[in-house]
This record gives C-alpha cells, structure tokens and sequence, in this order.
C-alpha cells in the first residue's frame, strides 16, 4: 500500500508529490485482511509524521491517490526432479532424487532414513517410499477419522456457560467488541462451549481437515 500526497515547501516555494508506502504482507485468511490494512494505516501515519517532524519544512496540501498492489501468493509445492544450480552441485552436499513421480519429499524422507545400494540419486537403490512411510500415513488417516472427518454437535449450555454467553461483549476469539453480531463458539472434537464469537470468527476458527507434520534435520540416530 502506497499513499500519495502533494505537499508545498513556503522556504523555497515549491511543490512536490511525496509518497509512504508499506511492506509486502502474505494473507492467507480472509478474516485478517480488516486488522492487515489498520496496520498499514498506521505504518503510513507513522512514516508521514516523521517526515513532518524532521523540520522539512514541506506542508500537506492534499493527498492524491492511495496506491494497493495485490499480488497472487504462489507458494512451493511438491513436484518432481528439478536440477539443481551447478554452485550447489559443485558441493557434493546435497542429494537430489532422480524421481519422476509428484513424491520428492517422500522419497528425500527415504533418503536421509536409509543408505542407498550405489548411487545416491537414484529412487531403485531405495526402499519405496509408500513402503516406509505406509505407517505414518495410516495413522494420520486414523486420527483423521477418529477426531477431524465428522465434527461434534455442540452440548446443551449449562446455566453458567449460558450467563457467560448473554453478558458478553467481546468475542473470545479476537477479543473485539461484538456489536451485535454474536454467535456460541464450541469444539468440534469434544463439542463443548468455548464462548460468544463473531459469526465469521466462528467459521475461521476451526479444526483443519489436515495434519501438519513438522520435522527437524531427519537424521537418524
């Protein structure tokens, strides 16, 4: 986001267009866009009272324009083989597996678990990776079935949980006023009440139909 103003300097009788921009942020939810541009607000504000401040000497006179350049987020994926530069080939540091199927993560987890038969690079001196991470994979399908594929209703409110939810004011999700706009937030695990939250905080607020998997160094022991 970039906003422009154009500005008179009385000392030297001038004028001139001056701008304040933003950093480049990634949004990925809808619901942060609202809180996103209040931070830009106050980060162009910020940038335009110090420039006032640094006794310039030039004067706002009108703003003319707001600038927003949005940009579609393209984020890695998985894919097959792709050579590497040759500055890092040099190296001899890093395997990259020959495959040509859409599992080159899969088959870098077998790699840095197992110790090839000859060349480094080459997926048939591996085991399969469907044969060593078959494991891991049903038991993330177990989990998923057990706790994630069928959400729970919600309980009958207590008469407690039901005083909370008539005297609230703020959603308990992002703590903001609720201004009329009030819905009961429960878990879809266990189905009990968490408390009053927006309707659209509500429907952000949920449990995502993957797992995440996160892993350190995968080097084996």
């Amino acid at each position: 986001m970039e906003l422009f103003g154009y500005y008179y300097n009385p000392s030297t009788d001038t004028h001139d267009v001056k701008s304040f921009n933003t950093p480049f942020k990634v949004i990925c939810n809808s619901s942060a866009t609202k809180d996103l541009i209040e931070e830009f607000v106050t980060v162009i504000d910020n940038k335009a009272d110090e420039f006032a401040e640094k006794d310039s000497g030039w004067i706002l006179l009108n703003f003319i324009h707001l600038e927003i350049n949005i940009n579609k987020f393209n984020p890695l994926r998985a894919s097959s083989f792709i050579e590497l530069p040759p500055e890092i080939v040099r190296r001899q540091a890093v395997v990259n597996i020959r495959n040509n199927d859409d599992y080159c993560f899969a088959w870098s987890i077998v790699a840095a678990l197992h110790t090839p038969t000859g060349v480094d690079f080459v997926t048939s001196l591996y085991p399969h990776y469907s044969t060593v991470l078959n494991t891991a994979e049903q038991d993330a399908l177990n989990l998923y079935h057990t706790f994630l594929k069928t959400p729970k209703k919600m309980n009958t409110l207590t008469e407690l949980e039901q005083t909370t939810d008539n005297n609230a004011k703020n959603c308990h999700i992002c703590d903001k006023p609720l201004l009329g706009d009030k819905v009961a937030d429960n878990c879809h695990k266990t189905g009990s009440y968490r408390g009053p939250a927006h309707s659209l905080c509500n429907i952000n607020y949920k449990i995502p139909n993957f797992i995440p998997v996160i892993m350190h160094n995968l080097r084996t022991i």
